[in-house]
């Protein structure tokens, strides 16, 4: 992101209609997300939640807001937080109930999740006073987003990650039954591009959503 910014600040990158809006909509907000509290992560992750899932009502993130009683500027980790710890110590049912659709919503776990599993785990990490226990909100989250960005910008995501590199991945390539190790490279100006979810529920905070080159 930072090089694609550079491109358009620095080195009078042209840039098309689809283009400047995911410039606006995805480089800017990436770079320089609207401040939530603690967590830089969170407050990329979640600006991007509300630019690309907000305007859509079925989606997990306005789930989220719409259930938690919340803002884009009032979501942050502390109330997430609340918001779990209260609907668990009310009405465990409630709690399951609420993992499941926002697991189907989100496309986390592919739709099916043990909600009772992560229940007792959620609430293991509150009595424990795990702050990274919000990842039972803010991972589903990272997923959908993720997905969401690839699928309205994933072309323009390679147009300009292509202009704007020149460099080569490696891969190793093995031929088991020659037992040989074979070294290929990709040009990333050749290559296609999208974006990849990361970290884990109980471990949300590992890593940024990150850039991924399709073979």
């Amino acid at each position: 992101m930072k090089m694609i910014d550079n491109a358009v600040k620095n080195d009078g990158l042209a840039l098309d209609v689809d283009q400047t809006t995911f410039y606006e909509d995805v480089v800017k907000v990436w770079l320089n997300p609207y401040d939530l509290g603690k967590g830089t992560i969170y407050n990329k992750v979640m600006n991007l939640a509300n630019d690309i899932s907000g305007p859509n009502q079925g989606s997990g993130y306005s789930y989220v807001l719409q259930q938690a009683k919340l803002n884009q500027k009032s979501a942050t980790r502390g109330a997430l937080i609340n918001f779990l710890d209260n609907l668990i110590k009310e009405d465990k049912s409630k709690f399951e109930f609420f993992i499941k659709t926002l697991s189907e919503k989100t496309g986390a776990w592919r739709g099916k999740v043990d909600a009772a599993k992560y229940m007792e785990a959620y609430e293991d990490r509150m009595n424990k006073n795990d702050s990274d226990r919000v990842g039972m909100i803010f991972y589903p989250l990272m997923v959908e987003t993720a997905n969401a960005l690839n699928e309205k910008y994933s072309d323009v995501l390679t147009q300009l990650t292509q202009k704007v590199t020149d460099v080569k991945q490696v891969y190793l390539d093995t031929k088991v039954k020659a037992g040989a190790f074979i070294f290929k490279t990709k040009k990333f100006s050749n290559a296609n591009f999208k974006f990849l979810q990361k970290g884990m529920v109980w471990n949300p905070f590992s890593s940024m959503m990150g850039i991924k080159m399709v073979k």
